[in-house]
C-alpha cells in the first residue's frame, strides 16, 4: 500500500517547476515547535486558489508514511496524529500535486516532542497551556438548480427538491486538559439513498481526557484489514491509548431496518408475472425487507508503534434483530476473531504486517438454536456445547457454517527500504500475500472477496534525488481455492511506471503501463463461466514549465491507449484512445491567469473502425485582487459527442458556462459564489434536450479562540 501511494505521488512535474512555490504553506507545527506526545496537529494552508489532487498527498513523519487522519477543505489540509512519538527531534515532510499534474514544492520541517536539542540541549520545555480553547471549521453550501426544456423531467432526480444544501461542522472545545469534540454533517441530498442504509447525515460528539476518549453518534471504526474496516456504525466508541497499550471498543447499529411487504397474488397476475417461488397457500408472498443489524467489536493492542512490535487481538459480534421487521428473509449471526502484528525497525528500513482471522456464520436464526443432540448429529461428532446456553452470544443451528469449511483469512506484507551511502538512490521493495477462504465472512468488512489467494511483488527505485523514478509490480490472483466452482479463474497483473524529471528547466515525462490477463480452463459450459481476456493500458504524460520575466507558462499533454481483447466474448473487445493538451498562462505582475484545454476521444471495436467519440474544449480566465484577497474566474466548457449506435450515444453538445468569485476578506473566513448555465442539446432526439441554470454559495469559517 505504501508503494502504491508513493508511485501515485511521483507522477507529475518536479517540485522546482511549480507554478507558484508558495502555493501551500505549513501553518502547524511551526519550525522547531515543542509539542506533547500524541498531540501532533498538522495544518497546511492552500494559497493562490490552487486545486490539489487529494489522492496525491504524501505525509511522512520520520520517513514513516501517514495516510489516515487527513481532512481536506477547499483551502486547508489538517491532520490530527495521535500516535505516540518518542522524545526529541522529529522530521515532517509533505508532498502533493495539483489536478493539472504539477507537483508543488515539498515542505520539510522539524518539531520536537517534550525535549529539544538546540542551544539548551535536552532541556525540558514546559509551556503554560491556555486554559480554554474553542477551535474548528464551519462549512455551509447551498446549490440552487432550475431545469427547463423537453428533457428536463427525465434528468431531474427530484422535481420537488430543486436544491442541495450542506452544512458541516468540525469543532472542539477544551477546558484545561478535558476536550469535547463535535462533528456534524447534514445534507438535503438524501433522496438518492434508499431506506435501510446508513444516512449520509452525520453526528458525533464526545469527551477526551489524557489517553481516553469516548465518542457517541456516527462512527467509522477501522481496526484491521480483515475483521473491521471502515464500516459505518451508529452508537458509541471508547478508546484508551498509552505509549504501549491501546484498547478500542465500538457498539451500535451497522444497518437500519427496512420493512418488507406481504402481497396478495391473483391468478390474473400470471399474464405479466409468473407465480413467485415463495408463494404461500393463502396466495400471498413476501417481498423481504432488511433487518436491523447490531455490531459490537473490540481491539486490544500491546507494543510500541514507533519501533519494535505491536500485537493486536480483534473480536467482532454482529447479529440481525429478528423483531426489527415483520417480513424478512434470513436473519444472520456472525462472530469473528483475529490477531495481527506489526513490526518495524529503526528508521523504518523494514516493516512487516501480518494477520489472520476466523469467522463463524449462521445464515438463518429465525428458528433459534438447535438442540445439543441435533448439533452433534449434524457435525458428526460430539461438539460438547449446548446451543441454548450460548444463544445470547451466537445462534448455533443447522444453517451454521461448519468449522471444517474454509472460514479463515490471513495476510502478510513486508516492506524493505534501502538507500545508497550518498542518499542519491533509494529502493523500496514490497512483498504481499492474501488468502480468503470461501466461507469467511465478517459483517464488519462486507467488501471482502472470498475464495481466493493473491500474491504481489513490487519494487520502486529512484535515482539522483528523485530525478528518475522507476517502479514495477506483479500480482497473481487465483480464485476457487475450495474447488467448489465450475472452473478456476487466474488473474495476472503486470504494471510499471517511469518518471524522468532531470531539471526544472527541462520537460518532465511520465510513462505508465498496466496489463491484466484473465484466464480459466475451457469448460464449454457457458461464456459466463469461461474467461480468456486481456486488458492493456498505456499512458504517457509530458509537462513543461517556462518562466519568462513576470509570466509563467505551463504546457502539458497526455495520451491514453486502453484496449481490451476477449477471445471468448469477442463482441466485447474494444479500444479507447484519449489525447489531451493543456496550456496555462500566469501573468504574475498583473495577477491574471488563462487556462486552455482540449481533449479528444476515439473508439474502435471488431465491428467498428476507429471513430471519433467526443471532443472537449475548456477555457478559463482568472484574475486575483490581492489587496482584498479575492479571485474572479470565468470558465466555459463545450463537449461535443458523436452518434455511435453500439454505445447508445447521439450527436449532442453538453456545455457549461460559469462565473466564480472566491474571497478571503476576513481572517479565517472564505466565501465562494458560483453561477452557471449548462445546456444540453441532442441533435437527433430533441425531446432529450434541456437547459440547466444553477447557483452555488459556499461559506467556510476556520477559527481558534484561546484564553
Amino acid at each position: 500500500m505504501i508503494i502504491m501511494f508513493s508511485c501515485i505521488v511521483s507522477y507529475g512535474t518536479v517540485a522546482n517547476a511549480s507554478p507558484n512555490p508558495s502555493s501551500w504553506k505549513l501553518i502547524s507545527p511551526t519550525p522547531n515547535k515543542v509539542i506533547k506526545s500524541g498531540e501532533l496537529f498538522i495544518a497546511i494552508k492552500l494559497l493562490d486558489s490552487v486545486t490539489v489532487n487529494k489522492g496525491s498527498l504524501q505525509i511522512l513523519i520520520d520517513d514513516n508514511l501517514i495516510t489516515n487522519f487527513v481532512k481536506f477543505s477547499p483551502y486547508d489540509i489538517t491532520v490530527l496524529y495521535t500516535v505516540p512519538l518518542h522524545e526529541g527531534k522529529h522530521k515532517i515532510e509533505l508532498h502533493i500535486r495539483t489536478l493539472s499534474n504539477i507537483i508543488l514544492n515539498p515542505i520539510i520541517s522539524t518539531f520536537y516532542v517534550n525535549k529539544f536539542s538546540g542551544v539548551n540541549k535536552d532541556s525540558v520545555i514546559v509551556k503554560k497551556a491556555d486554559f480554554f480553547e474553542f477551535a474548528g471549521t464551519l462549512n455551509a453550501s447551498d446549490k440552487q438548480m432550475n431545469y427547463s426544456g423537453p428533457g428536463a423531467e427525465a434528468i431531474t432526480v427530484s422535481p420537488n427538491v430543486p436544491y442541495v444544501r450542506d452544512f458541516d461542522a468540525d469543532l472542539i472545545v477544551r477546558v484545561g486538559k478535558v476536550s469535547f469534540p463535535f462533528k456534524y454533517y447534514n445534507t438535503s441530498d438524501q433522496y438518492l439513498y434508499p431506506p435501510g442504509t446508513q444516512s449520509r447525515n452525520y453526528l458525533q460528539y464526545g469527551i477526551r481526557y489524557g489517553g481516553m476518549e469516548f465518542l457517541y453518534g456516527d462512527q467509522t471504526p477501522t481496526f484491521d484489514k480483515l475483521v473491521l474496516s471502515g464500516i459505518r456504525v451508529k452508537g458509541w466508541m471508547f478508546t484508551y491509548n498509552s505509549p504501549k497499550f491501546k484498547i478500542q471498543v465500538v457498539n451500535g447499529i451497522s444497518q437500519f431496518a427496512q420493512e418488507g411487504q406481504l402481497i396478495k397474488y391473483h391468478a390474473s397476475d400470471s399474464i405479466s408475472m409468473p407465480p413467485p417461488p415463495n408463494l404461500r397457500a393463502d396466495s400471498t408472498y413476501i417481498v423481504p425487507g432488511i433487518y436491523q443489524r447490531d455490531l459490537t467489536a473490540a481491539r486490544i493492542s500491546y507494543g510500541s508503534p514507533i519501533e519494535g512490535s505491536v500485537i493486536s487481538i480483534n473480536l467482532l459480534r454482529s447479529r440481525d434483530e429478528i423483531n426489527s421487521i415483520h417480513y424478512g428473509a434470513n436473519a444472520m449471526d456472525n462472530i469473528v476473531a483475529g490477531a495481527d502484528e506489526s513490526f518495524v525497525t529503526n528508521a523504518n528500513k523494514m516493516r512487516v504486517n501480518a494477520g489472520f482471522a476466523v469467522s463463524a456464520l449462521t445464515t438463518d436464526t429465525r428458528d433459534g438454536p438447535s438442540t445439543e443432540s441435533q448439533i452433534d448429529s449434524l457435525y458428526g461428532y460430539k461438539v460438547g456445547i449446548n446451543p441454548f446456553f450460548i444463544k445470547s452470544i451466537f445462534v448455533l443451528n443447522a444453517t451454521t457454517i461448519k468449522p471444517n469449511q474454509p472460514s479463515t483469512a490471513d495476510y502478510i506484507t513486508a516492506i524493505f527500504k534501502s538507500s545508497s551511502q550518498d542518499k542519491q538512490t533509494n529502493n523500496l521493495l514490497t512483498v504481499d500475500y492474501h488468502f480468503f477462504g470461501s466461507s469467511y465472512a465478517s459483517f464488519g468488512n462486507p467488501f471482502v472477496l472470498n475464495d481466493l489467494w493473491a500474491g504481489t511483488l513490487q519494487d520502486q527505485i529512484d535515482f539522483l534525488n528523485h530525478k528518475i523514478v522507476l517502479s514495477g509490480r506483479y500480482t497473481y490472483q487465483e480464485n476457487n481455492v475450495s474447488a467448489g466452482e465450475l472452473t478456476t479463474l487466474n488473474t495476472q497483473i503486470i504494471s510499471g511506471s517511469a518518471l524522468f524529471a532531470p531539471s526544472a528547466k527541462l520537460p518532465q515525462q511520465t510513462i505508465l503501463v498496466n496489463n491484466q490477463a484473465r484466464n480459466s480452463p475451457y469448460t464449454g459450459i457457458s461464456n459466463l463461466v469461461d474467461a480468456h481476456d486481456d486488458a492493456f493500458n498505456i499512458t504517457g504524460l509530458l509537462n513543461y514549465n517556462l518562466k519568462s520575466g513576470n509570466s509563467l507558462t505551463s504546457f502539458s499533454t497526455s495520451y491514453i491507449n486502453s484496449s481490451r481483447t476477449d477471445a471468448i466474448n469477442t463482441y466485447t473487445s474494444n479500444k479507447i484512445q484519449i489525447a489531451s493538451g493543456e496550456v496555462s498562462e500566469n501573468l504574475i505582475k498583473i495577477n491574471l491567469g488563462l487556462d486552455l484545454r482540449y481533449s479528444t476521444t476515439f473508439y474502435s471495436s471488431p465491428e467498428m473502425s476507429t471513430t471519433s467519440l467526443s471532443n472537449s474544449y475548456d477555457a478559463r480566465i482568472r484574475y486575483e485582487i490581492r489587496k482584498i484577497k479575492t479571485t474572479l474566474a470565468f470558465g466555459a466548457e463545450i463537449v461535443h459527442s458523436n452518434a455511435l449506435a453500439l454505445l447508445g450515444s447521439s450527436y449532442s453538445d453538453r456545455n457549461n458556462f460559469n462565473f466564480n468569485i472566491n474571497s478571503r476578506i476576513l481572517r479565517g473566513f472564505t466565501i465562494t459564489i458560483e453561477a452557471g448555465f449548462a445546456p444540453y442539446t441532442d441533435y437527433q432526439f430533441s425531446g432529450n434536450s434541456y437547459k440547466e441554470n444553477y447557483a452555488i454559495a459556499r461559506l467556510i469559517y476556520t477559527f481558534d479562540f484561546k484564553r
